[in-house]
Parts: structure tokens; sequence; C-alpha cells
């Protein structure tokens, strides 16, 4: 799959239709995602090893090209400048966080209901052929119900690359939870493990879901 078309899936919010949808590289590094031309650009800001105090010391770009996977890679210092000569620890340095960094996956959300996220497969960034290969991982839908005493929480989480689908649920008092990547289910929650559920709207998934809980 080339990354455009995992981007292009959604354009809005399958489930409240906005438009805010983020895009971001999965990393617990701080970092800027935007469109530049034809490529998709992440600045990360990193620490070098011989750096001893606890702010970045320079900057490394991941320019993945929208149209056929290849993707560049840039140095800049602290301040955005780019090096015209890179310092070999600096190249170093970036091997060994690609090699210690958790896996490097694309992650699109939406920043105005905070109940839907998707991700990539993950992306291998080879420095030597300069080509990614990736595909769509995990779509996640979180669905909220009130009910007269409280509020009835389903997520559904749609694996691609195994054709199944996870039916996460279980109530609540509180109506706000804090959906995204890495979010932890609660100890009563209950989980259906079944064939692929394809999305089509929110109210018929919704619906077609709540008839599968009947006979759970």
């Amino acid at each position: 799959m080339i990354l455009s078309e995992f981007l292009d899936r959604y354009n809005s919010c399958p489930l409240c239709n906005s438009k805010r949808l983020s895009t971001y590289i999965l990393s617990n590094r701080k970092q800027s995602v935007e469109y530049i031309d034809d490529s998709l650009e992440i600045i990360l800001s990193l620490r070098s090893e011989k750096n001893k105090t606890l702010f970045h010391d320079y900057k490394v770009g991941v320019y993945l090209s929208l149209k056929d996977n290849s993707f560049n890679i840039k140095y800049f210092d602290r301040y955005c400048k780019e090096y015209d000569v890179i310092p070999t620890y600096l190249i170093n340095d970036f091997k060994k966080y690609l090699k210690n960094a958790s896996p490097l996956k694309i992650y699109k959300e939406c920043t105005s209901c905070y109940k839907f996220f998707t991700t990539t497969t993950e992306i291998n960034l080879d420095l030597k052929k300069s080509i990614i290969d990736t595909d769509v991982n995990i779509d996640h839908f979180c669905f909220i119900t009130k009910t007269d005493s409280d509020y009835k929480i389903i997520i559904l989480n749609n694996f691609y690359i195994r054709s199944e689908s996870e039916i996460v649920y279980w109530r609540t008092n509180d109506s706000i939870i804090e959906f995204g990547f890495g979010f932890n289910y609660p100890d009563n929650c209950s989980k259906l493990s079944l064939s692929l559920i394809s999305f089509i709207s929110k109210e018929k998934t919704q619906e077609r879901i709540n008839n599968l809980l009947i006979y759970s």
C-alpha cells in the first residue's frame, strides 16, 4: 500500500464527520508533522548520546513520499538549520534510535470527538534501501450510549491483517474516557472476538454490534 492510500482512507471522522483528523508517527519523541509537496514531513527532536543535558540537541526530518513509499532523511541542529555536512555521530545516533525505538507506525486520529483512530503496520526505515513497506493495521471506533442509569461503552477494533474484529464493552458512570493509542481497558470489561465487521456507518455498525451483544 502506498502511504497516500492509507492517509486518504478517511478525510473526515467516520463517527462525528469532523475534518479534524491529525496524523502522527507513533513515537515518544517530540515531533511536528505536516504535508510538504508530495511528502509527509515528520520532524523528530532527539538528544545525542554525547549530550548530557535534558534538552534535545538535534532534529531529524523523515520525509515519506506519498507517491511511491520512498523516503528521505535530513539532519538539523536544534534551531532547525539543516547541516551542510552531517556529523557522523548524529547518523550513528539516529541508527541507534531506530534500533531501540518502539515500532514506528503512522497514526491518524480524530481530534474533535477523540473516538476514532487508525494505524498502519510497522514501518521499517531501511536507511540503505530508502523504501518503506506498510499497510492498514487497525481501525478503532468508540461508541458511547447513555442509558437510564449509566453509560454503555463499546469499542470496535478491526484488525485488517488478521481479518478479525474485537468488541470490548463495559458500563460506567462517566461518559468521558481518554480513548486513543495505549488506552487501558477497565477490569470490568468484556471482550468478544469475531470475523471482520465492516464499518458501514455509525448508526448501522452500532446497531449490528448491539444485536451481536444480545447473544453474547
